[in-house]
């Protein structure tokens, strides 16, 4: 059975396209247009890992990472941002993420940290 990733993203072009890119990798993916509903989705759906942008509407990235390691704190997080920094990395990095990902990147890279982030996870 195929993993299932939740893409989050305020912008429909990045889930589209990540959804198509990570289903041609062989991954199960549903995606969410913000924090809020991906959080909703959370809570009803069996999620293996969570790709997410940080900044959007209603809830954040941080607070979906909050969220979850909360209430599914075996669950990666693997956050994504076209407004990066270092002491954004690094808060990211201190409040449990797998791992930050600099917009643009090439969907090979975000390939291989979602495998490493799926092997350490016992989803």
């Amino acid at each position: 059975m195929p993993s299932r990733i939740l893409v989050i993203d305020d912008q429909r072009v990045v889930r589209q396209y990540l959804r198509m890119a990570l289903q041609r990798a062989g991954y199960d993916v549903v995606v969410a247009s913000d924090g809020r509903k991906g959080i909703q989705m959370l809570e009803t759906d069996e999620i293996d890992l969570v790709l997410t942008d940080l900044k959007m509407p209603y809830l954040d990235g941080f607070a979906v990472l909050r969220y979850v390691q909360r209430t599914r704190r075996q669950v990666p997080v693997v956050l994504m941002t076209a407004y990066g920094s270092p002491a954004v990395e690094e808060e990211a990095g201190r409040l449990g993420a797998f791992a930050y990902l600099s917009k643009p990147f090439e969907i090979e890279d975000l390939e291989q940290i979602l495998r490493r982030a799926l092997v350490k996870s016992p989803a």
